[in-house]
């Protein structure tokens, strides 16, 4: 199991409550044994995905879970007040175990992770991989 299925397990149980601060990254490298940039990356997309959430100089926390849905107007014409962030560009290979079920490449892909907001409001997450050529 990744430190980042770890850390996601631990929220429904109850072992890291809403709005309550995660161990310092510190604290999860010892407890892991996986290194800093290991225990980085977990919580860049555990953050990305919506689950946790860095205060700076204050730590990282679970993020309390809210459903919010949206009505969309899809014939509208205009994105106006839609904008993108982008979350990070890596190369790297597929290793979830899910989805070795569609076969991907062995080789590392060129993978892109952003942010769809609309009106400033969090809307989509999207993270796509492809391969070379």
């Amino acid at each position: 199991m990744t430190l980042r299925e770890e850390i996601l397990k631990r929220i429904p149980n109850g072992t890291n409550q809403p709005d309550a601060p995660i161990p310092s990254t510190a604290i999860l490298g010892e407890k892991f044994g996986v290194s800093l940039i290991t225990i980085k990356r977990a919580l860049r997309d555990l953050q990305a995905a919506g689950a946790i959430v860095s205060v700076a100089g204050k730590g990282t926390y679970v993020k309390k879970q809210a459903r919010i849905l949206r009505t969309l107007d899809l014939t509208a014409h205009s994105f106006e007040g839609t904008t993108m962030q982008l979350l990070s560009i890596t190369r790297e290979r597929i290793s979830d175990p899910a989805m070795l079920t569609f076969c991907p490449p062995k080789e590392a892909m060129l993978c892109v992770r952003k942010t769809i907001f609309i009106d400033d409001m969090p809307f989509l997450y999207d993270s796509v991989c492809r391969c070379r050529g």
